[in-house]
This record gives structure tokens, sequence and C-alpha cells, in this order.
């Protein structure tokens, strides 16, 4: 019950207006291009090159109209992204350089207030929050520090392993169309945008190289169903859960 209580507070927050209408639920998948931005600590003076592969994503969505105009759309999905990274650091006597290796694994929670156009082929945008629990990030690879200590000069090797699980935040935005097949089954499609607003690096090297932010790009389609006469605030009132 106060699981219930949470989520509902969390839509009135982000989307204050009073949904009672039709709901959608679809599944989906797609394909992901992710882009790093680094951003280096004050004093220090580093390079870091990031390339990233195409990546994939699949998830859930859950889409409650208050009309044909006003809708919010919760989804959930599971995204997969890689990343290579070269990197340089420099300050007064010491510096280094290495290698590594990044998988990072999200299941994100998006909560986006959208505005839809048209009758029967619908077209629509929206823009929300966005919360990535990150449930399994390998790093892997070597760095090189070099320096002086005590008036000798030291060069040395040394590998970067981290495994850890964290919190990704953000915002999103969507544009999509929506096109019925047959009674009650819908076709989505549509290209997302995400901006990360947090460090998703987490190893023993960050306080050289900085933060490391993601921005993503996602294309995807899938499946919808409508659910007639049905709707998740709409059954809560009728459970009076706001009441107990």
């Amino acid at each position: 019950m106060k699981v219930i209580r949470i989520v509902t507070a969390i839509i009135f927050i982000v989307c204050p207006i009073t949904l009672i209408g039709q709901s959608l639920i679809g599944v989906y998948g797609g394909f992901n291009r992710s882009f790093f931005n680094s951003y280096s600590p004050e004093g220090v003076i580093a390079t870091v090159n990031l390339n990233s592969k195409n990546t994939y994503l699949f998830g859930f969505n859950y889409k409650e109209r208050k009309d044909q105009l006003v809708n919010l759309t919760l989804g959930l999905d599971y995204l997969y992204r890689t990343l290579n990274m070269n990197y340089s650091w420099d300050f007064p006597e010491a510096g280094g350089s290495g290698n590594l290796n990044l998988i990072v694994n999200t299941i994100n929670l998006r909560i986006l207030p959208e505005i839809r156009f048209g009758k029967k082929i619908g077209f629509y945008i929206n823009a929300g929050p966005f919360f990535g629990f990150m449930i399994k990030n390998n790093y892997s690879g070597t760095t090189i520090n070099q320096g002086v200590s005590n008036n000798i000069w030291y060069s040395e090797t040394v590998p970067v392993n981290s495994n850890y699980s964290g919190l990704e935040f953000g915002l999103c935005s969507s544009i999509g169309v929506e096109i019925p097949i047959v009674r009650n089954i819908y076709f989505l499609t549509e290209v997302s945008y995400s901006l990360g607003l947090n460090n998703i690096f987490n190893t023993d090297i960050d306080n050289n190289i900085g933060e490391i932010r993601s921005i993503n790009m996602y294309i995807t389609a899938g499946l919808a169903y409508k659910l007639n006469d049905f709707s998740i605030t709409k059954y809560l009132r009728r459970s009076n859960i706001y009441m107990n």
C-alpha cells in the first residue's frame, strides 16, 4: 500500500492534473547511441577520448490519457551501454595515462507528461525526468602513473577495476507516432533523447580525470494495447486509497 501511495504522489507532483480516462500499455525495443562528456577537476589538465558503440534497450510503458491532448507516460526500460576510454592527465610533479573499458547496465524509470495530436494516427511529444538504477557496471583497464616523489622519478602500471551500483538521473524527451493496427492494438515508434546530470564514473582514478556524464539517443518501436475505461488514477479513486 505504501508503494502505491509513493508512486501516486510522484505522478501527481510531476504532472499535477487529474488524469481520468483511457490508458495504453506497451512493450518496445530498439537501438541506443551513447555519447559521454568528461568534466575535469579543478587544477588538473586532463585529456579524455571517449568511443561508444551502438547498443540496445527494451522495456515497457504505460500511457494514461485525460483526453486526446494530454497524456502521462511512465516508461521502464533496460539499457545496455559500452564505452572505451583513453585518457591522460597532468598536474604539478605528477601525471598519468591509461585505457579503460566500461559496461553500464541500467534500469531506467521515465516520468513524462505528454501532448498528443491527431485523432486516428497520433503524434506526440513528451519531456520529463528519468532515474537510472545502475544494476551492474564493470570497469576494467590499466593506468600508468608517473611523477616525482621524494625527488625520485617514478613510473608504475596499475590495473583499474571497479564494479558498483548507483543512481543516474537527468532529463529526457521523445517524439513519436501512434498508429492503430487492429481493434485496441497500436504500433508505436519514437526517437528519444536523454541528458544525464550526474557522474556515472566511480573508480580509483576518477579524482584525476573528473566526472563522466552520458547523453543517449534512442530509436525504438513496439506495440501497445488500449485498456478501455481503465486508468490507474480511476482505480485508486474507486478503491478509496486516497482516503485510507
